[in-house]
């Protein structure tokens, strides 16, 4: 057992090392020519494509592919060791890296959908949609029939049907993957046709460890009814309100005009007695953020420090995982991550993608909309890769 770890954890480093060989390659804008800078914004690829349609990065390993296209090409794509996987002289009007995995990328011509894999075109373009399914097929779609093509591009199932899904009877001890079909739909008691495929025995990305953020405290000191009632005692005496929140351990007080939080663990002081309004804004146990308002403005507060300045007029977190930071109709951004702010100078922070930088590391760049319109790309470091 001893050396199994010992030998996972080597496998793991080697991993690591092999991952940070690899360049990290990250949009960089000049102008209206986009090129490839690192982290630090040091160029990489000197400017030389007019767009840059889509970036995907993957989560397990620093592969990355981005889909460019140049003055006179089609759109084609690459990776991050600028090797072509789909060339510019192909004969497609748009293409799109799947979000889930990267060596997949749907290719478009005239209004029709196909799909590129394994530097080949593996299904043509001829449907209006394809969807990714079990054992690395697709379901195709045209003309209101749907059928299904293997991760070879055989065609399984006939573009006949109305409705497709695979079989309750697949288990590890059946060698074929089997699906069913309806050309009534789906429908109680309706017909359905069996086929068979090979099972494909799904491959997982290696990895030496998921991309990190703030350390998870979700295993945290459950605290006893006894103890609670006693803290509750003390509190009463202390402070003119309090409030108990067991499921983060954390108790917010007040006293006079001013509110703070402690922990419910050992009642140390998590945010100042100092705050006209505290709130929780990320919860994670004792590391947890949180929102406060000093005469009016907002800030946040992680750590038992200040980690954005209180002088914002809103901190808003979006349903993208985004915490905005707005001041004068600008925005910017707090990275969780990295517990790092970006001052509000830009006209909208767009998105984040977070990049796989080696065992348990990840780096955060966020895409942005500058005053003039244009796109343009901004590190969790304050880097911004534009000029």
């Amino acid at each position: 057992m001893k050396n199994y770890i010992i030998l996972l954890i080597l496998f793991g480093s080697l991993l690591t090392a092999q991952d940070l060989q690899e360049e990290l390659l990250i949009p960089y804008r000049d102008n209206n020519l986009w090129g490839f800078c690192d982290s630090l914004g040091n160029i990489k690829v000197k400017p030389f494509a007019s767009e840059i349609r889509d970036i995907k990065y993957n989560v397990f390993t620093s592969k990355s592919r981005f889909v460019i296209k140049e003055e006179n090409s089609n759109y084609y794509v690459i990776d991050n060791l600028q090797k072509a996987l789909i060339p510019k002289n192909n004969r497609y009007d748009s293409l799109q890296i799947r979000k889930f995995d990267q060596d997949e990328i749907y290719i478009y011509k005239n209004g029709k959908m196909g799909l590129y894999k394994n530097n080949k075109e593996l299904i043509p373009c001829i449907y209006n949609d394809i969807s990714a399914e079990s054992n690395k097929s697709f379901i195709v779609k045209r003309d209101g029939y749907y059928g299904l093509i293997n991760s070879s591009g055989k065609q399984i199932i006939p573009l006949e049907y109305k409705y497709i899904t695979f079989s309750e009877k697949n288990n590890n001890s059946n060698s074929n993957f089997i699906w069913k079909a309806s050309k009534e739909g789906m429908y109680m008691n309706c017909k359905m046709d069996e086929f068979f495929d090979t099972k494909i025995k799904a491959d997982k990305e290696s990895s030496p460890g998921e991309a990190g953020g703030m350390q998870d405290s979700s295993e945290r000191i459950r605290v006893s009814n006894e103890t609670v009632s006693k803290v509750e005692q003390y509190l009463a005496d202390k402070y003119d309100s309090f409030r108990i929140d067991k499921n983060n351990n954390l108790i917010f007080v007040e006293k006079g005009i001013f509110k703070g939080v402690l922990s419910l663990v050992d009642g140390k002081e998590i945010v100042k007695l100092n705050f006209d309004e505290v709130d929780l804004f990320m919860a994670n146990g004792e590391n947890s953020i949180f929102k406060v308002n000093k005469a009016g403005t907002y800030g946040l507060v992680c750590l038992k420090r200040i980690v954005v300045p209180v002088n914002y007029e809103k901190i808003n977190r979006t349903f993208e995982e985004l915490n905005i930071l707005i001041n004068n109709h600008q925005q910017g951004f707090f990275d969780e991550d990295s517990l790092k702010y970006v001052d509000a100078k830009y006209k909208k922070i767009l998105n984040k993608t977070r990049i796989n930088t080696g065992f348990n590391k990840s780096f955060n760049i966020y895409k942005i909309l500058l005053d003039n319109g244009k796109e343009a790309y901004v590190g969790e470091n304050g880097v911004e890769y534009f000029k």
